[in-house]
């Protein structure tokens, strides 16, 4: 099988041989014409040179002498010309030319050049120029020798051509067969294959800088799928294990099934229930738009509603609830029950980590062509480590991976996100440790 490099530098080869030939021909045809034009103006400028000496050697009370008929037949004799000499009214006064070749006279009228002399004309003159072999043989030898000049160097051209042809090519296709060879490995299992990203800012160069982020991705992927594999084992061996051991127990009789050690069992069913819901409605998040009802909604309104219905809970903890909504309505276009889950993720979030005399702030904005709303707290805020993971699965800022009272499953955020992204909107979070933290969504207005 031939590599790709061979082909192309048979290409630049082709092309360039092609290309070569065909100035050839060009200029072989370019010489002949050049060739005959210049044959040609130097028959002319020797007939203007004979007939300016033929209007010299004029005289009105002779005409032409013998010395005139002499210098024709030097000059015939010298360039090789025949020449017929003829007087005012076209009468044939002597035929001049190298050798006797038994022509005597020979009338042309298209052939006669007139001579003037004193503003008049006396007398005409035909030139023929009897130099038609040699001159053939003389544009022969050119013509061998310039086609044998290039032919030459087509031959150094064509070598020349080959050889930085299959350099360049090799050069440029060594990029690609890296990334053959690193594809292969990918699809063999090693994602932490990379690419050198070749000098320059040309296509091969973004071609391999795509490829080394698509496998980063596909490793980031793979690494997350394992991690999140690992995490949902975790969080459904927890309370599987609870569930088991209370029911060995009571099986048993060493944990007697009261109502009390029942309603503990309930809660750990409940908890893995609310897990497998969480991860369900993840998916359905990431999963965008395509299964939701859209519809204008004024976000203004949905803000006030939830805030009214949590206003209880946030009493309870003895937290204020402050609304910051702007008087015009902000109309979106999204699925209230999901626009509701994400304001509800966000103030249980919040309320769980501001303690008592605390407050949580509700702000919504009209800027442009977006909705901005903000939840901002003054609560214990995340750690600066923690931040970049805030939104992937299970995160909860909590290395040992231990449960608090109230806390959740660690998907909420995941949740929250995927339903922004969903909306075609983003979210941000800015937090400082024991200052608050600070969410915030942006989404497109309807139009």
């Amino acid at each position: 099988m031939r590599k790709i490099w061979f082909k192309l530098a048979l290409i630049l080869l082709a092309v360039s041989l092609g290309g070569i030939m065909l100035s050839t021909l060009l200029s072989i045809k370019e010489m002949d014409d050049n060739f005959s034009a210049y044959l040609h103006d130097v028959s002319r400028k020797h007939n203007q040179e004979i007939v300016r000496l033929l209007a010299a050697s004029h005289t009105q009370e002779q005409g032409w002498d013998k010395q005139s008929f002499a210098l024709l037949q030097q000059m015939a004799d010298v360039i090789d010309l025949h020449i017929q000499l003829y007087d005012q009214d076209q009468r044939f006064l002597g035929d001049f030319h190298e050798r006797d070749d038994g022509v005597k006279h020979i009338f042309d009228p298209r052939s006669l050049l007139p001579v003037e002399s004193g503003g008049r004309t006396v007398g005409y003159v035909s030139i023929q120029h009897n130099e038609q072999a040699e001159t053939e043989e003389l544009a022969g030898h050119f013509r061998s020798a310039h086609t044998s000049a290039l032919v030459w160097t087509t031959l150094f051209v064509s070598l020349l051509v080959g050889v930085i042809g299959i350099m360049a090519a090799r050069k440029f296709v060594k990029p690609v067969e890296r990334i053959r060879t690193a594809s292969l490995a990918a699809a063999s299992g090693d994602l932490r294959v990379r690419v050198p990203v070749p000098n320059g800012s040309d296509e091969l160069s973004d071609l391999v800088h795509s490829f080394n982020q698509l496998v980063a991705t596909l490793e980031t992927q793979e690494r997350l799928r394992k991690q999140l594999t690992s995490d949902i084992a975790h969080e459904l061996r927890t309370p599987l294990n609870t569930i088991l051991a209370q029911v060995e127990g009571m099986i048993d009789g060493i944990w007697p099934a009261t109502p009390a050690h029942l309603e503990s069992t309930r809660s750990e069913v409940l908890r893995l229930s609310q897990i497998i819901h969480d991860l369900d409605q993840v998916i359905q998040a990431e999963l965008g738009t395509g299964g939701m009802e859209m519809e204008e909604l004024e976000a203004g309104q949905a803000v006030n509603m939830l805030a009214g219905s949590m206003s209880a809970a946030f009493a309870k903890a003895q937290v204020r609830l402050l609304l910051d909504i702007a008087p015009e309505p902000v109309w979106i276009v999204g699925n209230l029950q999901k626009i509701e889950q994400v304001l509800t993720n966000l103030l249980a979030n919040a309320l769980r980590h501001t303690g008592v005399g605390g407050e949580v702030t509700v702000s919504l904005v009209k800027t442009d062509n977006l909705l901005v709303m903000q939840v901002a707290d003054n609560g214990t805020g995340i750690h600066p480590d923690d931040l970049p993971f805030v939104f992937e699965r299970f995160f909860r800022g909590d290395r040992a991976r231990q449960r608090g009272t109230g806390s959740g499953s660690g998907l909420g955020l995941s949740i929250v996100k995927g339903i922004v992204e969903a909306h075609g909107g983003v979210i941000h979070i800015e937090s400082k440790l024991e200052a608050g933290t600070t969410v915030t969504i942006r989404m497109p207005l309807a139009k």
